[in-house]
């Protein structure tokens, strides 16, 4: 006890960032518990989210060093380097990776109805452009670390045997989703976030082969796709002849996949198709949001004819890429459910 309190204290008294001072008075508090989230914390549990973003307070300036790290064979501590494959940030841009686990850390706490610690919540928002860069190589430096973070968090003991997990599932689960969340470059992305992982959000009205599926199936495929779009344009764009985006040997080599240089007219169909499967909501501001997030296949800086062949492309590329069920792959289970499967497809 008196370790722990002595500890705490240190660490309090040598924080040298005023905004992570405040972030700890505002979550590490005596008898603090976790406020309303909205988008991806919305979706979490507020203990798993009390413990991932206390994790990560505590933590804060291991993971900034490490995600930072430009030593090619040393980690933080003068040991080995692991999981070279994984591409981290220059430490020039520290500040921008710093701000970034700050708006990660308050996302997953969330608001609390007071108004000191509602106006504290907002004081201490962060924006990509808010820290010395402009908006666009802000997002792109936010982008890098919600995908090495990805790929870098032990959320099971087998992913690395001997050695415990930094967090519970629950928590890396709330913790990784909000991390992609903030690493959202797209704002068009960010807009799609904001209707369909909303706080109560539900499907709207569907049109065409969407209106043919339940509700649970389309929210079940938009939300999958919402939350795993940069992935899914990674797979597509992918133009390695032997690996997949994760560094592996790369399967289903007979199907066809999109050049890079179409990246964003593949990014347009894949919002369109998550718009599509949500459906429209009745109120005017969702209905317009709706409208304002339709995507077009000329939209994107092709002609109608060149994007429409791109999108069909990836229609067939994702029609013989999607697993639907079990005995397609065995061992490895399908991305979605049947019904959300069908949705997609």
């Amino acid at each position: 006890g008196a370790s722990s309190a002595f500890l705490r204290v240190v660490t309090e008294v040598g924080e040298a960032d005023p905004k992570w001072r405040m972030l700890r008075s505002y979550i590490l508090a005596d008898g603090a518990t976790p406020g309303t989230a909205s988008g991806e914390a919305g979706q979490h549990p507020a203990a798993a989210r009390c413990e991932a973003a206390r994790r990560l307070i505590n933590n804060h300036n291991d993971v900034l060093d490490d995600i930072c790290n430009e030593s090619a064979s040393d980690n933080i501590v003068g040991e080995a380097l692991t999981q070279t494959e994984l591409c981290r940030v220059p430490a020039a841009y520290r500040p921008q990776v710093d701000a970034m686990l700050r708006e990660t850390a308050r996302r997953l706490w969330g608001k609390n109805p007071s108004p000191e610690a509602f106006s504290l919540w907002q004081c201490l928002e962060e924006t990509a452009e808010g820290v010395g860069v402009a908006e666009e190589e802000g997002r792109a430096v936010w982008r890098a670390v919600a995908v090495y973070l990805s790929g870098r968090l032990q959320t099971t003991p087998d992913q690395k045997p001997g050695r415990e997990p930094e967090m519970s599932l629950g928590a890396s689960s709330a913790f990784l989703r909000v991390v992609t969340e903030v690493g959202e470059a797209d704002p068009k992305w960010r807009m799609l976030r904001s209707y369909i992982l909303a706080d109560g959000a539900t499907p709207g009205t569907a049109s065409g082969e969407a209106g043919q599926h339940p509700a649970a199936a389309r929210c079940e495929a938009a939300r999958r796709l919402i939350n795993n779009h940069n992935d899914v344009l990674d797979d597509i764009c992918n133009e390695s002849a032997s690996d997949n985006i994760v560094g592996e040997a790369l399967t289903q080599t007979e199907l066809c996949r999109v050049p890079a240089a179409y990246r964003p007219q593949v990014d347009a169909m894949l919002r369109e198709t998550a718009r599509r499967l949500w459906g429209k909501n009745p109120s005017p501001e969702a209905f317009s949001l709706w409208q304002c997030l339709e995507e077009t296949a000329e939209g994107v800086g092709v002609a109608e004819e060149e994007g429409r062949a791109v999108w069909r492309a990836v229609a067939v590329y994702l029609s013989g890429r999607l697993q639907t069920t079990p005995d397609q792959k065995p061992g490895r289970e399908p991305e979605m459910s049947l019904g959300a499967s069908s949705a997609f497809l």
